[in-house]
């Protein structure tokens, strides 16, 4: 076995600091070509074409974000009620804004799909991976 192939790491975690929002942090996590090409697999629907009267395959779009958001976003903290308004249009009335909004995968999804800055970083993050890790080494070495 080559060492590259030993040296290979399908899936890795990061803590990511969401810019501009000051304390928000996500825990992100760098999937490899194969995962998802797996998940963007496991969206597929065969739909009619009525144009080419055939069946065609079709990446249903909810499953996609779904299984993708469920498999890159892995937590987070510090994301308030107010820092959620900088994220997406919500309705604070008779909220605390200071209440911490705790991570769930249902709500993560509801991020990705409602709010463009969030699903941005989340795919920037992940393109630029090698950056970061880069970053975090750097931070350990410090420590």
């Amino acid at each position: 076995m080559g060492l590259i192939k030993k040296l290979k790491v399908d899936e890795r975690v990061a803590k990511v600091d969401f810019p501009d929002i000051d304390g928000f942090v996500v825990d992100v996590c760098y999937i490899g070509r194969d995962k998802r090409a797996k998940i963007r697999n496991q969206s597929l629907e065969m739909k009619f074409n009525k144009r080419t009267r055939s069946r065609e395959e079709e990446v249903n779009l909810d499953k996609f974000l779904e299984l993708y958001t469920e498999a890159v976003v892995k937590g987070w903290s510090g994301l308030t009620v107010r820092k959620l308004g900088d994220l997406m249009p919500i309705d604070m009335t008779g909220m605390d804004p200071n209440e911490e909004i705790p991570y769930s995968p249902e709500d993560a999804l509801e991020l990705i799909k409602n709010s463009t800055l969030f699903d941005q970083f989340v795919n920037d993050t992940i393109e630029n991976f090698e950056i970061n890790e880069d970053e975090a080494k750097a931070e350990e070495e410090k420590n």
